[in-house]
C-alpha cells in the first residue's frame, strides 16, 4: 500500500502496546485503505481516533495509519482466543456498504431541492393524510 510493505500485525502490535486499554485490534484493508477496529478492556476509557492516529503517526509510515477506525464493546474471537479476521472484514465491508446505502438515501431523499419545510399550521390531519378529493370527469 502507497509502496511500502504492510504488515498489518505490526500496525495492531503499535496500537495495542500505546494503548493498553485496548484489548483488542484488528487492522483490515478494506478498499485500498486501511480501517482499524478495536475494543477495550472492561472498564477502561476508549481513546479517540484522532489519539490513535497522532500514536501511530509517531511511529510508523503515513501509509501504516489506518484512515478509519471503528469502536466496539467487542471483537469475534476465534476457537483459539484470537481475533477472527474473517469476520472483522465482513463487519468493515458491511459497515461500508450501510455507509454507501445511507448516502445515496440522503442524497435521493434529502437533496435541497426536495427538501419539504413543514409549517405548523398545516399539521392538520386533513392536511397531513391530503385528503382532498379528486375530481371525476
Amino acid at each position: 500500500m502507497g509502496g511500502v510493505r504492510i504488515e498489518l500485525g505490526e500496525i495492531e502490535a503499535v496500537v495495542l502496546k500505546r494503548f493498553p486499554g485496548l484489548l483488542n485490534v484488528a487492522v483490515e484493508k478494506a478498499n485500498e485503505r486501511l480501517v482499524g477496529v478495536a475494543a477495550p478492556r472492561p472498564g477502561e476509557k476508549l481513546p479517540s481516533v484522532q489519539e490513535v492516529q497522532t500514536a501511530l503517526a509517531a511511529e510508523l509510515p503515513a501509509a501504516y495509519v489506518p484512515s478509519e477506525w471503528h469502536f466496539r464493546d467487542a471483537l469475534p474471537l476465534g476457537s483459539a482466543g484470537k481475533v477472527d479476521h474473517n469476520l472483522v472484514i465482513a463487519w468493515v465491508r458491511d459497515q461500508s456498504k450501510a455507509n454507501m446505502w445511507g448516502a445515496i438515501y440522503d442524497e435521493l431523499y434529502f437533496a435541497n431541492e426536495m427538501q419539504v419545510s413543514v409549517q405548523p399550521y398545516s399539521l392538520s390531519p386533513s392536511t397531513r393524510l391530503n385528503l382532498n378529493p379528486v375530481p371525476d370527469h
